[in-house]
Order: C-alpha cells, then sequence, then structure tokens
C-alpha cells in the first residue's frame, strides 16, 4: 500500500516535472534540436542512460516512457560500478509508460542507470524522463526535483524498409555471445610500441561487460597491446598494459544503446600517443604511452580467449553479443578528419601494405582468419554506406549563387554549405536539411539546392559537409565558381516578371554588343526544359515570354549564354 501512494504522489509530481522543464528550456531558448535526439528504430531494443545522484537518500526513480515504449530491466551502478539490486514495477497498467525502479535498500550519492527497453512502434519525436522518489516519516513522500532526467529522442522507421529504399546490400556481423573469431596476428599490421596504427569498426550493440576485440588471455602477466570492450556501464573501454602496468581509454558517454556508432584507435608511435575516436572525434587520449613488446598470439573478435585451459575456451561471460561491420586495420596513425572522411565509404581492396579489412559481405579469406566458429552469422545491416552527394553545380545572377547537387543516403543529418574566397579557409553559410529535397530524374533522386545571396568578389569557392545522424561526416569536392565584374558583360539577364508565376512569366535582359546569345531553360536536376532565344541580336533592350505550359511547379533557372559570359537567374512556378 504504501508504495502504491509513494507511485501515484510520484507520478503526479513529474508531471509537473516535465512541464517545468519544457517550459524553462522554451523560456531560456534551450529547447533541443530534434535532429539531436538519438534516433531509433521502431521495434528494437535499446539501452536509455542517465546519471542520478546527490547527497540526499532516495528509494528509487519513476520512469516515464514514450507511449508503446516497454521497460525490461534496469541495471543500476554505485559510483559507476557497484552493482545496486533494484526491481522493474509498472504503476499503471492502464497508462502506457509509467514504470518504477525499485531500490533493493535506500540509496544515496551518484549512481548510474541502465534502462533496458524496447522501442514502441509510433514513429517521430518524444521524451523520456525519470524523476526520484523517497519515503518520508508517516508516509511523507518527496521528489527531489533537482535530479530529474528529462531526454528527447526521436524514431524512425524499421530499417529494412531503408535498405530496400536505397537498394544497399551491406550486411554485418552478428555474434550470438559464442566462441570469438581468431585472427592471424601476421596478417595484420603489428600492433606494438614501435609501429604506427589504426583499428577502426563499427559497432551496434546493447549488451555490457562484453569483450569486442582482444589481444590478450586476460592473464595478468601476458602483455597485451590491444584490448576493447564494453563496461558495466555501457561505455566503450581501450585497454594495453603488461604486469603492474595498464592503460586505459574511455568513451564520456557510452556506446551500448542499441545504435550504429563508429569506432577507431590510434597510436602514434614516434609521439608514443594513444588517442580514441568515437564518431571520428577524439574523446581521450594518453600521452608517453610505451606499448609492450608483445607477442600477438590470435587477435580475438567478439570475446576473449583463455589461453591457460588446454583447450583455449573462449571465457562466455564476457563474449560479445551486439554486431560489428567494417573492421579495418591500418599500418598508419590516421588523422580524425581522414577517418571521418572514409568512415562512411564501402573502401576498395587494398594490399596488405595499405590496411587490411573485413567487410563481411562474403566469407572473410582463410588466410586471415584462423578460427570461424558457429553462432556467427552474417547479416543485413541498417548502416548505410551509399554514395555520398554527388553533381554539385551552380548557377549565378549577379551577386546570387545558386547551388544544387543529389543525394540519397538515408542516414543524412544535414548538408553544411561552406565558402571560402580564396579555396583554402571556408566559412558555413548555411544548412540543408533532408526534408528539404525534391525528388528528380528518372530514378527519382533526392536534389538539394541553396541559395547564397551574400556573395563578394569576383571568384569564390563552395563545398558540401555532409551530416550524417551518428556523428560522422564527408566532406563533397570543392567548387570554384567566376563571378566577373557585371560592368564589363556583354550581356545583362535582367530577370523575369512576375515571380513567381502561375502560366507566363516574362523575361528580361540587355545586350551591348552585336553577337550570338542563346537563352534556356533549366530545371533543378540540371535537365535543360526550354530554348527561348538560339540568334544574333544587336545591342538594346529585350524581352521573352515563358510559357510554363505542363510543367509541374518549382524552382526553375534561366540562362543567357554568349559566347563570353554565361548568367542565369531563379524563376520559381506556382500553379
Amino acid at each position: 500500500m504504501m508504495l502504491s501512494r509513494v507511485i501515484q504522489t510520484v507520478c503526479i509530481a513529474a508531471c509537473a516535472v516535465l512541464l517545468v522543464v519544457a517550459q524553462g528550456e522554451t523560456a531560456r531558448g534551450q529547447t533541443p534540436d530534434p535532429v539531436t535526439a538519438p534516433a531509433y528504430t521502431v521495434g528494437t531494443s535499446v539501452n536509455l542512460f542517465a546519471a542520478p545522484g546527490g547527497s540526499t537518500s532516495v528509494d528509487g526513480w519513476l520512469v516515464r516512457l514514450p507511449d508503446g515504449w516497454i521497460l525490461d530491466r534496469a541495471v543500476v551502478l554505485r559510483y559507476g560500478s557497484e552493482h545496486v539490486a533494484a526491481e522493474v514495477r509498472r504503476v499503471d497498467a492502464e497508462e502506457s509508460g509509467q514504470y518504477a525502479v525499485v531500490l533493493a535498500r535506500a540509496q544515496q550519492g551518484p549512481h548510474e542507470v541502465v534502462l533496458q527497453v524496447q522501442v514502441g512502434q509510433a514513429e517521430g519525436r518524444a521524451s523520456w524522463s525519470m524523476v526520484p522518489f523517497t519515503y518520508g516519516p508517516m508516509g511523507y513522500r518527496s521528489v527531489q526535483e533537482g535530479q530529474r532526467t528529462t531526454r528527447p529522442v526521436s524514431v524512425k522507421a524499421d530499417p529494412a524498409s531503408v535498405r530496400r529504399a536505397t537498394s544497399t546490400d551491406n550486411q554485418a556481423l552478428a555474434f550470438a555471445a559464442g566462441a570469438p573469431i581468431l585472427l592471424r596476428p601476421d596478417r595484420l599490421p603489428r600492433l606494438q610500441g614501435g609501429e604506427d596504427f589504426t583499428v577502426e569498426f563499427w559497432l551496434q550493440t546493447t549488451g555490457l561487460n562484453e569483450v569486442v576485440l582482444t589481444t590478450w588471455s586476460g592473464n595478468e602477466n601476458d602483455a597485451y597491446p590491444l584490448e576493447v570492450m564494453i563496461d558495466a556501464s555501457g561505455r566503450l573501454r581501450y585497454y594495453c598494459g603488461q604486469q603492474g602496468r595498464h592503460e586505459s581509454l574511455t568513451t564520456r558517454a557510452p556506446v551500448a544503446d542499441g545504435r550504429w556508432h563508429h569506432i577507431a584507435i590510434v597510436y602514434h608511435a614516434e609521439e608514443r600517443r594513444l588517442a580514441l575516436l568515437r564518431e571520428g572525434r577524439p574523446v581521450d587520449s594518453l600521452r608517453n604511452v610505451a606499448l609492450p613488446p608483445a607477442t600477438v598470439a590470435h587477435l580475438a573478435v567478439g570475446g576473449r580467449v583463455v589461453s591457460e585451459a588446454p583447450d583455449r575456451s573462449p571465457d562466455r561471460s564476457l563474449a560479445y553479443s551486439g554486431v560489428l561491420d567494417e573492421l579495418r586495420f591500418w599500418p598508419a596513425a590516421r588523422s580524425a578528419s581522414a577517418i571521418r572522411s572514409t568512415a562512411r565509404r564501402a573502401l576498395p581492396d587494398a594490399p596488405d601494405a595499405e590496411r587490411v579489412q573485413l567487410r563481411f559481405e562474403e566469407e572473410p579469406p582463410q588466410d586471415l582468419v584462423a578460427a570461424w566458429p558457429g553462432g556467427v552469422q552474417r547479416v543485413p545491416a541498417g548502416l548505410s554506406f551509399e554514395a555520398s552527394l554527388r553533381d554539385l553545380r551552380a548557377a549565378v545572377d549577379d551577386a546570387v549563387v545558386e547551388l544544387s547537387w543529389s543525394a540519397e543516403n538515408p542516414a543524412t543529418d544535414a548538408f553544411v554549405v561552406e565558402r571560402s574566397v580564396e579555396g583554402k579557409s571556408f566559412e558555413v553559410v548555411g544548412r540543408v536539411r533532408p526534408q528539404a529535397a525534391r525528388a528528380s530524374g528518372e530514378g527519382r533522386v533526392p536534389r538539394y539546392a541553396f541559395s547564397d545571396d551574400k556573395v563578394r568578389g569576383q571568384v569564390v569557392y563552395y563545398r558540401i559537409r555532409q551530416q550524417f545522424e551518428d556523428g560522422t561526416e564527408r566532406v563533397s569536392g570543392t567548387l570554384k565558381i567566376g563571378l566577373g565584374a557585371p560592368d564589363q558583360r556583354d550581356a545583362s539577364l535582367i530577370g523575369n516578371f512576375p515571380n513567381p508565376f502561375s502560366e507566363t512569366t516574362t523575361i528580361a535582359y540587355e545586350v551591348r554588343a552585336t553577337q550570338s546569345l542563346q537563352i534556356t531553360v533549366w530545371d533543378l536536376s540540371g535537365q535543360r526544359v526550354k530554348t527561348l532565344v538560339d540568334d544574333t541580336h544587336t545591342p538594346g533592350y529585350y524581352e521573352e515570354a515563358f510559357r510554363a505550359g505542363s510543367l509541374p511547379s518549382g524552382t526553375y533557372f534561366v540562362r543567357l549564354q554568349t559566347p563570353q559570359s554565361m548568367a542565369s537567374h531563379r524563376m520559381v512556378l506556382l500553379k
């Protein structure tokens, strides 16, 4: 009875807390951008993370999930490592998403809570919250508002539908917490103190206390250059060391959330520096690290092999239960920008001296794999390695530059448009979201457009930085545009009126010297839809009517071209 009353009171208080948080963030202009909310896939199992703390003793936390989400289990860690017994209880069977995480005994101080949940079927933006509750004297209940947790999330479609839409055949490797795969070290770059190396891979998991990659036997007396594991809090940790001395790097935020993450470990031998990168961004590093000159018997993928056992049996308590893709070994210390630029690219096969990679669309070569146990299988991956943006074009109308490009990667978060006056130092001039695309061409490939009306000078450079939902990015090639001097052109495109127009518009232009010229109309996909003028002109002012006919509504460009120059102007058709 007491617990029921406590939870009822906390439910009411939690609603108030959510309202206060939303109002406060709006008032301060700090409402999270929807695109920054973690994106989860409908029907999948994921982990949510919180780090409540404080000096007040608490009896548990009320958890409010989005409608249709189910809380299966809660892992509570005191000071990030000490497990605390906890039980998950439904608060109200008639109301979806209401749970209580009840501690076996009251706790205080910093904790980390891992909520293992099933994502509901409703797509779109939502949020979840966690509020502590306590038992007070004589049945008094209180909510510690200073310890509340509120997080935005977004839910996207089943990746199978995304794969069908993008026609990708990408395969990943799924582990069933069994025996690991063993790779032959003589086929890999040397993972030792005197050599540069980079190890990178894509990872998707909800497992805790699991080994992803390792060269260690688990024996404290054995030196080892590499072990990557997921700890009890869901963070990824890299270890290396020898008897009496072990080094560690860790991600600041958990990665065992059920989403794809790109991980890289880089060693600079000359600088004796180790770096850990997540999504191509450095998150931890160590200097003056001399990797031990260990003899690597094998590199295990998906668990740890105990060398003391006569049959070298795996330690199944640390076996990996997630998915891996694009495992790459480089005999070089790669830069963060180089890692980001290739993370989303399916690289072709390369000579051994350049890199070794496992991409899992087919069985790895036998000379690389020493053991491939049962229970490990290739599965379709929701991780997309589609081609990046392409067909970057520009049209110029006086001081206005119209950029357009194509891209079909469904995992794109934004296109960042960057401009430079000398082709080296770029500044951000705008962002285009994927929702702004329009399908064009025979393949219905999404095409994007951006207008820059703040251009100065006679030459300008542009590039597009394609940012993905997981934090990785790719940068397009640089496009150089010559703007010229307006008063020196032999013909000028004045514009069209009316603009926008519904059926017919008049295009005005001026010719300063006798010459041949052509006036054409183009759509956003770069297809010419009509030639209006193709003749020799004497100096003077001219007008030409353009009838849209059966053309669909949208943005079009009228282009004036002479043997010496070219100019274009944007027209908007609204039917």
